[in-house]
């Protein structure tokens, strides 16, 4: 199944600064029609910041379901469900900081040392080796044998992302568990670079326009319960939603193997 895309110009990109730092995000529509699973991770039922999926660079972590719009009525226990994962994407830029000598991490933003990559820096990064054109005779056959280390593999893209749910968690986020929006926090891993959050994808019950809000702040979102003033607007506007992936999530009985997209917030 696939969901509607949203443009990305519209996101504001946000870094997150490296070696276990966090950066909190709140994600709503203005109605209520934000899809959250059911269940809790195991072993997090009574307490939210169970990592949820992670790439090499970050974790998401377990959040809230929000159940108030806007945002300063969900001042008490009632407004939310909790723990409870957010349900689509992050897509970010790994290392943003040009390498220098020995690839060193870097853990600040802005860089300290480098610029930034840029968008034109990124499209044109190019392959390591380019191909060669014969001409003349063949070159000649391997001088020695075979060794047995193998070569390195193919190197990551800088652009990478994280997809927070399977589709067995899709088929949990049945069309009753509805939120207005999520709260989640999104920690960079011991040792690892700063990254850049370019975008965000979302899931929704909606089959039609919905307007749609993000926020984002330093450090976790714990505490800030029906409170805006340190959170930051980065992306909002209007997008169109397919609405619920493959049904209820199960084919004859069994959890489909469909892969879903998510919308990506622009």
């Amino acid at each position: 199944c696939e969901f509607t895309p949203i443009p990305p110009e519209e996101f504001e990109s946000v870094p997150i600064k490296g070696n276990g730092a966090v950066r909190s995000f709140y994600v709503t529509l203005k109605t209520r029609e934000m899809l959250y699973p059911r269940a809790a991770l195991a072993g997090s039922e009574d307490e939210v910041g169970g990592v949820l999926a992670a790439s090499p660079e970050i974790e998401v972590l377990e959040g809230a379901a929000v159940m108030e719009y806007p945002y300063s009525r969900a001042r008490d226990e009632t407004s939310y469900r909790r723990p409870r994962g957010f349900l689509g994407k992050i897509v970010y830029i790994r290392d943003p900081c040009l390498a220098e000598d020995g690839g060193e991490p870097n853990y600040e933003w802005p860089c300290a040392t480098r610029s930034p990559v840029s968008e034109a820096q990124r499209r044109s990064v190019k392959p390591t080796l380019e191909p060669t054109t014969r001409t003349g005779a063949p070159s000649p056959g391997p001088s020695g044998s075979p060794t047995l280390v193998p070569s390195d593999g193919p190197t990551r893209t800088s652009e990478q992302s994280v997809r927070t749910a399977s589709n067995y968690m899709l088929s949990l986020a049945d069309t009753s568990a509805r939120a207005f929006g999520n709260l989640f926090d999104v920690r960079t891993l011991p040792g690892a670079s700063t990254v850049v959050v370019t975008g965000l994808e979302i899931y929704s019950s909606s089959t039609g326009v919905v307007e749609y809000e993000v926020y984002t702040r330093d450090g976790t979102w714990e505490g800030t319960e029906g409170d805006l003033s340190s959170f930051a607007l980065i992306a909002s506007g209007t997008l169109e939603s397919t609405g619920k992936c493959g049904g209820n999530g199960f084919v004859h009985g069994k959890v489909s193997t469909e892969i879903c997209e998510f919308t990506p917030i622009p």
